[in-house]
């Protein structure tokens, strides 16, 4: 059962999020619409609640709460152009917008300064493999984190 001291924490963690968001955005060109609207999807219930549930450790009581949590981080993807999910066509991603894989390395960086332990360059060599980018955008991706030379000597 969630209480209301979880979507108060949630939500304070939702903010800080959007600060840094807006803090690396900026820094990166992004337009300022997109990070003014970055994420807002998430504050609604069909996203909320699974995100709420799944931040307080939730997700593990039941095979239910996991699917309601894996179906919200998919609809959330489709939702936000910042996220590759929402650039497949067909199950083949399609090139993003300069703005978007702006805004979704903003996103990334924002979740290090969380996440303190692993930069945003060590986060997406360590994930690659699992992000549907099309061969464009991951070599913008590579050049922006200095990861091309990396990937050449492996």
């Amino acid at each position: 059962m969630l209480r209301p001291t979880d979507h108060l924490h949630h939500l304070s963690e939702f903010l800080h999020h959007k600060r840094w968001v807006w803090v690396e955005g900026r820094a990166l060109g992004v337009p300022v619409w997109n990070l003014v609207t970055h994420d807002l999807s998430k504050l609604l219930p069909d996203e909320w609640l699974a995100s709420v549930r799944f931040a307080r450790g939730q997700r593990a009581l039941s095979p239910t709460g996991k699917d309601a949590s894996r179906r919200a981080l998919e609809r959330h993807h489709r939702r936000n152009r910042h996220h590759p999910q929402a650039w497949l066509v067909a199950g083949e991603p399609a090139p993003m917008s300069d703005a978007c894989r702006r805004e979704m390395l903003a996103d990334w960086r924002a979740v290090g300064h969380r996440q303190e332990s692993m930069s945003t360059r060590a986060w997406y060599v360590a994930n690659r493999h699992r992000l549907p980018l099309h061969p464009e955008t991951r070599a913008w991706v590579e050049r922006e984190l200095r990861v091309v030379d990396e990937e050449a000597s492996e």
